[in-house]
């Protein structure tokens, strides 16, 4: 049921919310737009090249933000062209991934629940932001369903890429 969207949702990160349990909606933590993670997310959604992008090619973009993050849903700058969406209350995981032509993910448990649905999968890992998960759990370059990127430029030029070619997966990640 694809409808032309580029649903991107990140895990998140311990140390910029209010507390250790990741399923339950946190309070609002003032300190949250100082950290790395708002600075890396807030800049990714209001990319004036991505947007543009999107409009000319007719994707819409979605930030789903994961339960633990919800609480900080107004401190990300808004615009006319992504609907920033908390993930907690009556969220529709089935409709929501089902209706997405592509994900950007870090570590999220959500992208096998996507790459099952063989649509495409873009890892954005950047470099300045510490992976939330210890090391050889799963190995992305080796394991991964998609290309990393470790920059805005990166995943901006990715994205632009796919939406050119319809989000069609890519055939080594099909494979």
């Amino acid at each position: 049921n694809d409808q032309r969207i580029i649903l991107i949702t990140p895990t998140w990160r311990r140390n910029v919310v209010n507390s250790s349990v990741a399923h339950i909606k946190k309070s609002h933590n003032d300190n949250f737009k100082n950290s790395t993670y708002f600075k890396i997310y807030n800049s990714l959604i209001n990319n004036k090249e991505l947007i543009d992008c999107a409009n000319q090619t007719g994707y819409r973009i979605v930030y789903l933000l994961h339960p633990a993050m919800s609480g900080q849903l107004e401190d990300f700058d808004k615009n006319d062209y992504v609907d920033i969406i908390p993930a907690t209350g009556d969220i529709n995981y089935e409709k929501i991934l089902t209706e997405s032509s592509l994900m950007v993910t870090d570590y999220s448990g959500v992208q096998f629940d996507f790459a099952y649905q063989r649509k495409p999968l873009v890892y954005y890992h950047p470099d300045e932001l510490p992976p939330h998960y210890d090391a050889g759990e799963v190995n992305h370059e080796e394991m991964g369903l998609g290309p990393i990127c470790k920059n805005e430029e990166q995943i901006v030029r990715e994205l632009c890429d796919y939406m050119r070619n319809e989000c069609r997966a890519k055939q080594q990640y099909k494979d």
